[in-house]
């Protein structure tokens, strides 16, 4: 004997009704269900949700729901991204190239500029970081430091910022696309997911910037300032997240035969930029 049959053997009239329709109403949605006929809509967006892709969403972790956006959406955004961003390194790569080397060639004669006054090492090295915690609220800036080898031990500070926000916008427009999807998950997303997805996207983005910081970097040794700047002679430039994961872009090796070598350094190579940033 069932819930139902008991309470109306107990005499539980009213309580019997109600459970009774309660339970045809379960049994009408589960075969409604099976059969993936049914619609409702999310009040919030004012879209149509199939009750049956609820159910199935509702089963999910968020941590599953978070990797079938990054499948489903931003892997397809990001392949789409890659022309996009390659045709505009190549259009206003002059501009690129000319900012770059200003930057490097700022933080370099402020490095000089403390040798100078005995306040400053030789430089061991040139850290050229992402800050992923500022990136994922719209500060695309890479910061410049010169350290000397006790790194971010070093505490007298040499830094400027080199602004990368002509590639990370395509990024943004790829985030902005993907928290419209947010709609298809009710009750497992919520707005601060979005932070999530920022902080694990965007490294596919700096990945490729550091790869067309490769490729400038061949011209900003040649720079007098980087030249006269005192170096010890374990020197290197690396390039990566600030206090983060980063490689090792200078002195070159092979492994560095990647897109930045391959693809941009010929382009940037060909350009003559210094005497427009000594200016």
């Amino acid at each position: 004997m069932n819930v139902v049959d008991c309470l109306r053997v107990r005499g539980f009239d009213v309580v019997y009704r109600i459970a009774f329709i309660f339970h045809l109403t379960l049994e009408k949605l589960r075969n409604l269900l099976k059969a993936k006929e049914i619609n409702i809509v999310n009040e919030e967006f004012k879209t149509p949700l199939t009750v049956y892709n609820f159910k199935v969403v509702m089963q999910m972790t968020r941590t599953e729901t978070l990797a079938e956006i990054t499948d489903k959406y931003l892997n397809k955004l990001f392949k789409e991204n890659i022309p996009k961003i390659m045709h505009l390194i190549v259009e206003d790569r002059f501009q690129i190239l000319k900012t770059f080397l200003h930057t490097i060639d700022k933080v370099c004669k402020k490095a000089i500029d403390l040798q100078k006054e005995r306040l400053k090492d030789e430089i061991a090295f040139v850290h050229i970081s992402l800050i992923r915690s500022d990136a994922i609220f719209g500060n695309f800036n890479y910061r410049i430091d010169a350290f000397n080898e006790k790194w971010y031990g070093d505490k007298v500070e040499c830094c400027t910022y080199w602004d990368a926000n002509f590639m990370f916008r395509f990024f943004q427009d790829a985030i902005e696309k993907v928290y419209f999807h947010f709609k298809d998950y009710p009750r497992i997303l919520h707005p601060y997911d979005l932070q999530t997805l920022k902080m694990m996207e965007i490294v596919k983005y700096h990945i490729f910037a550091v790869e067309v910081i490769l490729a400038m970097i061949k011209q900003a040794i040649e720079l007098e300032s980087f030249k006269n700047m005192q170096k010890n002679d374990e020197f290197k430039i690396i390039a990566g997240e600030y206090m983060g994961a980063a490689k090792t872009i200078y002195p070159f090796s092979q492994e560095d035969e990647g897109v930045g070598a391959l693809v941009f350094e010929p382009m940037f190579s060909s350009l003559n930029v210094e005497a427009e940033v000594l200016r």
